[in-house]
């Protein structure tokens, strides 16, 4: 997919500044240099798994191997970034209710993920159709599901070093719960209302999937049919 000087300028930018960003948190914080409200393993640890993730997503739009335009990418890659440099200074402490802001953000950008994947589905895929009722369900509990995962993660976590490096206490876990759940309500109760304005061709048209979905399309009928011919191409 040709790509725009501007797009190629902020793939740049996502693919090796803002990764850069992260492993230079690491080693400063190896050095004992950072914010110290969080335990030096758990920042350590938080930022290392950030590098990863802020490399892959804008590897993999590069290769054309997740289509999404450049500035779904943009905001993705922004949010982590913030979440890592809070972080590493020490923002959670210093700045009132900034882990409230977090989670209700985290919980709006996974449920907007989980948004595009059904409006994908609702699109490209004549063998699953939602109504109204299941789709608005399904997005929800997949938003607010990831919250709770991530929790029962940093539960893990505790469990498996003996320390409260992530889930702090029953009050801090339950309150992020909870934020998890007001960021997926959020992100719901605005899918609904754009979804009264557009159909999911003309949002889901805007990521300029239809090439890739249709590539998909094929193989999938070639797995699908004996001899790899759907019926509409004359198979029995």
């Amino acid at each position: 997919m040709a790509r725009s000087n501007k797009e190629k300028t902020i793939d740049r930018v996502c693919l090796v500044l803002l990764p850069l960003g992260f492993l230079i948190y690491v080693l400063l914080t190896l050095a004992g240099i950072y914010g110290k409200d969080h335990e030096m393993m758990y920042v350590v640890v938080t930022e290392a798994v950030l590098f990863i993730i802020s490399i892959v997503l804008p590897l993999l739009r590069v290769r054309d191997k997740f289509i999404t335009p450049y500035w779904f990418i943009a905001i993705i890659e922004g949010l982590l970034y913030l979440h890592g440099s809070a972080l590493y200074f020490g923002t959670y402490m210093w700045i009132p209710h900034w882990d409230v802001i977090a989670h209700i953000s985290a919980g709006f950008v996974v449920t907007l993920i989980a948004f595009i994947g059904l409006l994908t589905i609702q699109s490209y895929t004549a063998r699953i159709d939602l109504g109204k009722g299941p789709f608005f369900f399904m997005l929800f509990v997949i938003g607010f599901g990831f919250g709770n995962l991530w929790e029962l993660l940093e539960w893990f976590v505790d469990c498996t070093f003996s320390y409260a490096y992530m889930a702090y206490s029953v009050h801090d876990t339950l309150g992020d719960v909870v934020m998890d759940l007001v960021g997926s309500g959020l992100m719901t109760l605005f899918a609904a209302v754009l979804l009264r304005r557009r159909t999911p061709q003309e949002i889901i048209s805007k990521f300029g999937l239809h090439d890739f979905m249709t590539d998909m399309g094929k193989r999938w009928d070639r797995k699908t049919y004996p001899g790899g011919r759907s019926p509409g191409n004359g198979g029995n």
